[in-house]
């Protein structure tokens, strides 16, 4: 067996061209799209050799019959020997490339190119939290998972924010088409992760690559959304329903509300209108009367393209006082508003438009059990 021999996989459907060796027990297989495939020998076998001396002779049109016939039997004869298995042939002198290191001591890996093509160029990851009895969404802890969905390598780097700073929870390289275990989160620490950074380099270790930028993003995890039962989906890769958070899908980097205190209020009086897509039905009525309003942007609007933080905080912000407006003649109505933890910018303005316009009513912090940090209750008076 030698370069530009055609060969076809003994365990799976496939194969190439021979394009050259690692060792004696590698060959590189390259398939049509010119991808190399790193493959035991004794996962191959010779379907075709190239003989350039005998193309020549065929070739050149100055053989006699004679010659060409023999030419013909020949070549039946090496088709015919060339179904033998590629470990029959490592007794043939000459026929592989020595290399410098022993590629026995670091393990193969690689992918079938099929897969590859389906991935395709586009870098998407995501941060996928799969809970430990979803039946008690309330107690259980939660498996946090780096989820890797693209055909590229990457190296991670995740922190959860603190106060002013950051703490270290994960990194470390993940390979394509893959995903890992970065943490287990117990339920009363959930709240410690409101705000998670998440950095990325992506690169393949085989042939030819598009280059994608370093991914700086910041995600806000919400503890009361991780306790609903119809915010989690289906996985194939997980043998239970996750909550995903996408940190790039098809190399579009997510990019959150992260909140300047100091610039908001200048900034709100100070911006033209944008078109907002909102959503419908973002308040539920319990049992017991008690309207509950989720103000978190993802839960009020389709998307937020075009809009930055004060456009987002506007908007929650006339959904406050709308519903507040919708009810203030009830007397007794009670009213939870969800604005979660953040960065407290949402709940500061809430708390000033009931100082401000609603004195009347009466306001405390809803219930933990239910709600977790960063819900107000509202009664009207």
């Amino acid at each position: 067996m030698k370069i530009g021999d055609k060969v076809r996989f003994l365990s799976e459907t496939g194969g190439g061209v021979v394009a050259g060796f690692k060792g004696k027990d590698v060959v590189l297989v390259e398939d049509e799209d010119g991808f190399q495939i790193p493959t035991p020998v004794s996962d191959v076998v010779v379907i075709t050799t190239e003989d350039y001396s005998m193309k020549r002779m065929v070739g050149s049109g100055k053989q006699n019959a004679g010659q060409e016939q023999n030419a013909k039997n020949g070549m039946e004869e090496e088709e015919r020997s060339s179904v033998r298995s590629v470990k029959s042939l490592l007794g043939d002198t000459g026929s592989f490339e020595e290399a410098d290191d022993d590629p026995s001591d670091r393990p193969i890996t690689y992918h079938k190119k099929q897969e590859l093509k389906q991935l395709g160029n586009k870098l998407t990851v995501s941060i996928a939290f799969v809970p430990g009895d979803i039946t008690k969404l309330d107690s259980t802890p939660f498996d946090a998972y780096i989820v890797n969905e693209s055909g590229y390598n990457i190296h991670y780097l995740i922190a959860a924010r603190e106060e002013q700073a950051w703490r270290f929870v994960a990194q470390g390289n993940l390979s394509p088409d893959s995903q890992k275990l970065i943490t287990t989160v117990p339920h009363d620490s959930l709240n410690a992760l409101d705000v998670v950074a998440v950095q990325l380099s992506a690169w393949k270790e085989e042939g030819l690559f598009l280059l994608k930028p370093a991914v700086d993003a910041r995600l806000r995890i919400d503890p009361l959304r991780l306790m609903k039962t119809g915010a989690y989906a289906e996985s194939p890769r997980f043998q239970t329903s996750v909550l995903s958070y996408s940190i790039v899908k098809d190399d579009v980097v997510a990019r959150p509300v992260v909140v300047d205190r100091d610039n908001l209020k200048a900034d709100m009086y100070h911006k033209d209108s944008v078109k907002v897509t909102k959503k419908e039905n973002h308040e539920t009525k319990r049992d017991d009367g008690t309207i509950v309003v989720d103000l978190h942007a993802d839960e009020l609007l389709d998307t937020t393209e075009g809009m930055d933080a004060a456009d987002i905080l506007q908007y929650q912000m006339d959904t406050f006082n709308r519903i507040m407006k919708e009810n203030i003649k009830n007397s007794g109505q009670k009213i939870i508003f969800i604005h979660g933890k953040g960065a407290g910018v949402l709940h500061a303005a809430i708390i000033h438009e009931l100082g401000y316009r609603y004195k009347h009513c009466r306001w405390q912090d809803a219930s933990f059990q239910q709600y977790g940090y960063g819900a107000t209750q509202v009664t009207i008076r």
